[in-house]
């Protein structure tokens, strides 16, 4: 969220009205209601302390247990009291603990008002109390609170990640928060239970710090889990190919060459991240495959190839049985399609080829041609960048060739990690110029 586009902008500045409008509607509402300071300030006071407990899931989303206190103030308090402990904690938070920039600043305090304010006025219309459980709407309403809230709380964040990164927002939704929806829901769930017991006695709501901790390492062994099984998954692939000295490091660089195509693309992070993942494990599958044949010095016979060819197949199988792996199998299934359809495994064309699959085969292409053999030696990279070239709309999506060659010709400027990953020394004067290359072909 470091860059904001005009569009972006203007969607902060909505949510910055529409915050405004709803702290001045719980004023006026706080006319008719009166002010419990007391509650209010215990409250207040939770929510400060726990806002400091942040769990980073990845670089755009952390969870805290903050929702069970904000449901909580939403229930004991009036949409004024719970507006209030939603505003001064956030404002405390940005202005004392992380001093963020002005724009996000805005976004963060707009946030933290309308997830609260928003539920607040619906618990007030509904005529529902903390102290008349046994109302038969009551279960109804609290689910719809913490549905709202979820959403929203959710909504806002991946929304403005999206458009800051010009990304999908399903994508985003995905990456940050789809594996934890659960968990997301469960802290609410809480607040609404410490609401409950607050009403009987304050003191005893200490009795739901024990879940609220099994909650946050809850999020914190999910988050192991993934990053072990990834460290897993990509020490197997190493393993694979350390079985032929000539392709060792092989997927490394790849998954660099990729990284750097997903740059100059302008994808979002999140596509950054998983397109590159997925070409350092991108020949996972070829741990099925004998030592003969991904050893043989010489050419493949037919019946080598079908063996050869059943990796992508393999390894997409793999890494389908893990549900954060969802977006990478097909880029590591369909990685040597063929824009023209003369690919495997099923022979798809053009566009129907998913975006990272044709990065990963741009990527993969290169490295194989420009590193040594058995059977053959590397050839200059201004020869594999010009086959590359001579190809696009038939093996290779131009669009990703075309990057790949602006690529090179911004190394060592722009791309400076790439300068340990290419084979031999770059000229690029001879790199063909992407503006040069044929249109795509209709």
């Amino acid at each position: 969220m470091q860059n904001f586009n005009i569009i972006t902008r203007f969607y902060i500045l909505l949510l910055a009205v529409l915050a405004t409008a709803v702290v001045l509607l719980s004023l006026r509402l706080g006319d008719q209601q009166p002010i419990r300071i007391n509650d209010i300030a215990y409250l207040l006071i939770l929510a400060t302390i726990t806002d400091g407990y942040m769990l980073k899931i990845n670089k755009n989303y952390g969870v805290t247990p903050l929702p069970t206190i904000h449901i909580a103030a939403i229930f004991l308090l009036s949409p004024q009291g719970a507006v209030l402990v939603a505003l001064i904690s956030i404002l405390i938070d940005q202005l004392i603990k992380q001093r963020p920039g002005l724009i996000k600043g805005v976004f963060n305090v707009s946030h933290r008002v309308i997830i609260t304010g928003i539920p607040a006025f619906i618990v007030q219309v509904s005529g529902i109390s903390i102290r008349k459980i046994d109302d038969v709407n009551f279960l109804l309403v609290s689910a719809l609170i913490i549905l709202v809230y979820y959403l929203l709380d959710v909504g806002l964040v991946d929304l403005v990640i999206a458009l800051s990164r010009s990304a999908s927002f399903w994508q985003i939704w995905k990456v940050n928060t789809s594996t934890t929806l659960l968990l997301d829901l469960t802290l609410p769930s809480l607040g609404i239970i410490l609401a409950l017991i607050w009403v009987q006695s304050p003191i005893f709501c200490l009795l739901l710090a024990f879940p609220i901790i099994v909650n946050q390492n809850a999020y914190r062994s999910l988050k192991l889990l993934q990053n072990e099984t990834t460290k897993a998954i990509i020490a197997i692939t190493e393993l694979v190919e350390a079985r032929d000295p000539y392709t060792f490091g092989h997927s490394l660089r790849v998954a660099g060459y990729c990284r750097a195509i997903c740059r100059e693309l302008r994808l979002g992070e999140e596509m950054v991240e998983q397109i590159s993942l997925s070409g350092q494990v991108h020949d996972l599958g070829k741990i099925g495959v004998s030592d003969s044949v991904l050893r043989k010095p010489g050419a493949l016979t037919a019946e080598e190839w079908v063996e050869m060819r059943k990796h992508a197949e393999t390894g997409a199988k793999i890494l389908a049985n893990y549900s954060f792996y969802e977006d990478g199998v097909n880029d590591v299934l369909y990685h040597h399609e063929s824009w023209d359809g003369t690919g495997y495994p099923e022979g798809i064309s053009g566009e129907n080829i998913p975006l990272g699959a044709r990065i990963i085969a741009v990527a993969d292409s290169f490295d194989a041609m420009t590193t040594d053999r058995p059977y053959r030696k590397g050839m200059p990279i201004i020869k594999a960048l010009s086959i590359l070239n001579d190809r696009r709309n038939i093996q290779w999506d131009a669009q990703v060739v075309d990057a790949f060659l602006r690529v090179m010709h911004k190394i060592p400027n722009e791309y400076p990690e790439l300068g340990n990953l290419l084979p031999n020394k770059l000229d690029k004067s001879e790199i063909p110029e992407p503006a040069l290359a044929l249109p795509r072909s209709k």
